[in-house]
């Protein structure tokens, strides 16, 4: 896989839009949690830990960015990738319970009889935060697709659930200032934010343990690769095909059948063919194990009334 091995070395494309990503949360934290805290807008506060938490999914993603990426070892002979999963569920977990304290939090402040100001700097500071979020969201988003980066695109999604929530708090701040008896805006505003971040941490978290579990692909993607092998001339019958996520890519692994009389070799480079001819046309695929197999009929498939050559996919 592309990129670098080191969170604090030279940085390559993942660590640097995530290093520019800490960057304007830091930023960000300051100036909302600040407004929040002056003008007592529980909307602007609960925004400004969403700021805080994206700092700690920025860490995670740069630890977890780096460590997938390590070269295949003893302990990983079939590398890394997963790391970037757990890092992408530990996303998930945090926006959840982050939102559930927040829309906590609002609700107890609003029962106490806490109002905010009404003042337009915290609209400002709110439209600010949209418009930094949604770039940053959007640069992170064409780096993650760029490197097939699980992580990366979870944190991508986060900087948008950040920009969503911060629309929320422009709302709610936007109506309290204009209608004053709307006292309630701002922390239906704070509830509507933590909404938003728990559907994007669920979104994340569904992904994230979809691979981890090795979900196999679609059915009718399973198909397309059944029917691209059986295309070939020197392929005779597919006895078993298998795809499982691994790092939102697939790892392929079936057993061929072919002409019984052609030797080891020929078998051989008919697989190595097709593994190459399967890379270069499906880009999702990141791995393919192809067993070889003579075209002959599989006492225990008589046996059991079936047939050799299986030409449906599992």
């Amino acid at each position: 896989m592309p990129g670098r091995t080191s969170v604090f070395g030279a940085p390559g494309g993942g660590e640097r839009v995530t290093w520019l990503g800490l960057a304007v949360n830091v930023v960000l934290f300051a100036v909302k949690t600040t407004a929040g805290l002056v003008g007592r807008s529980q909307v602007l506060l609960a925004d400004g830990i969403h700021s805080l938490s994206d700092l700690a999914t920025d860490i995670f993603t740069l630890v977890a960015y780096a460590q997938a990426r390590k070269p295949r070892d003893r302990e990983h002979p079939y590398g890394h990738g997963k790391i970037e999963d757990l890092g992408a569920l530990a996303v998930g977990a945090v926006l959840v319970l982050v939102a559930a304290g927040m829309a906590w939090a609002a609700v107890a402040t609003f029962r106490r009889g806490e109002l905010p100001e009404r003042s337009p700097w915290l609209a400002v500071a709110a439209a600010v935060s949209i418009v930094a979020k949604e770039l940053l969201f959007r640069v992170t988003r064409r780096r993650a697709r760029a490197l097939d980066s699980p992580v990366l695109l979870a944190n991508a999604w986060h900087h948008r659930s950040d920009a969503l929530s911060s629309v929320a708090a422009l709302a709610g701040i936007g109506l309290y200032l204009l209608l004053p008896a709307w006292d309630w805006a701002d922390t239906a505003g704070a509830v509507l934010v933590a909404v938003f971040i728990v559907k994007a941490g669920v979104d994340i978290a569904r992904r994230a343990a979809r691979d981890l579990v090795d979900t196999a692909p679609p059915r009718d993607w399973s198909q397309r690769i059944l029917e691209f092998v059986l295309a070939d001339a020197s392929v005779a019958g597919i006895r078993n095909l298998r795809g499982r996520y691994y790092a939102q890519r697939v790892a392929l692994d079936m057993d061929i059948q072919v002409d019984p009389e052609i030797s080891v070799r020929m078998g051989h480079d008919v697989a190595r063919r097709l593994e190459r001819q399967i890379l270069a046309r499906f880009r999702e695929v990141n791995s393919v194990m192809i067993h070889i197999e003579p075209d002959l009929p599989d006492p225990d498939d008589v046996a059991g009334g079936g047939r050799s050559g299986d030409r449906s996919p599992p």
